[in-house]
C-alpha cells in the first residue's frame, strides 16, 4: 500500500500521530529503556554462568576502584537476571555488534539523549513504546511506511505537517474524536 500524502487534511493529522510515535519507537527499538539491566555497550560476559573469563581478572587489576565497583555492580545485576532475559540481552547485543560504527554511535547518542530526559519524559517515551508493541504487524508496517515518507519530505513540507500537528493537539479531545470518526467513516465509504 503506497503512503498517502501527509501534507493536508485529516489523514495528515491522524497519520502524524502514528508517525511520531513510530519515529520515537524506531529510535528506541535498538536499545533497552532505562532499567537496572545492562545496555549493549555495557554488556558483561556472555557465559551461561556469567562468571568472568580468565583474562578478565587480570584486566580488573588495571581498573580504578571506581571502575571496579561499576563493573561489579553490572556483573551483579547480570547475575540477578533470569536466563531468558540474559539470552534476550545477548541476542540484542549481538545485533548491536553487527551494526555499522555510524549506526552504533547514533544509537548511543539517542540513548544518551533518552537518559537526559526527565523521568516524566522517559515515562512518556516508554508509554509510546508500549503502544508500539501493542500494534499489529500491519499497523507497524504502515507506521514505518509513513516514517519513510516523512523522511523524504522537504523541510517546508515537514514544517507544514508539524504545524498541522500543533493545531490538532490544540483541539479539545472531543473534537479530535469527532474528526477521527468522520475520517474513518469517510475512509470506509471510499473503500466500498
Amino acid at each position: 500500500m503506497a503512503a498517502a500524502p501527509c501534507t493536508t487534511g485529516h489523514l495528515a493529522r491522524s497519520s502524524l500521530a502514528v508517525l511520531l510515535t513510530a519515529a520515537a519507537v524506531l529510535l528506541l527499538d535498538a536499545f533497552p529503556v532505562r532499567s537496572a539491566e545492562p545496555r549493549p555497550a555495557d554488556a558483561v560476559p556472555h557465559r551461561a554462568d556469567a562468571s568472568p573469563q580468565p583474562n578478565a581478572a587480570e584486566h580488573r587489576q588495571e581498573l580504578s576502584a571506581e571502575e571496579k565497583a561499576r563493573l561489579e555492580e553490572r556483573l551483579e545485576r547480570w547475575r540477578q537476571l533470569d536466563p531468558a532475559r540474559q539470552a534476550a540481552l545477548r541476542r540484542r547485543h549481538e545485533r548491536f555488534k553487527q551494526l555499522s560504527p555510524d549506526e552504533r554511535e547514533r544509537i548511543k547518542a539517542n540513548w544518551r539523549h533518552y537518559q537526559s530526559l526527565s523521568p516524566e519524559e522517559q515515562d512518556a517515551v516508554r508509554e509510546r513504546f508500549r503502544r508500539w508493541q501493542d500494534l499489529s504487524e500491519e499497523e507497524k508496517a504502515r507506521a514505518r511506511e509513513l516514517f519513510r515518507h516523512y523522511r523524504e519530505m522537504s523541510p517546508e513540507q515537514r514544517e507544514r505537517l508539524k504545524e498541522q500537528l500543533r493545531r490538532w493537539q490544540s483541539l479539545p479531545p472531543e473534537r479530535r474524536q469527532e474528526l477521527r470518526e468522520r475520517f474513518l467513516e469517510h475512509r470506509s465509504r471510499k473503500s466500498r
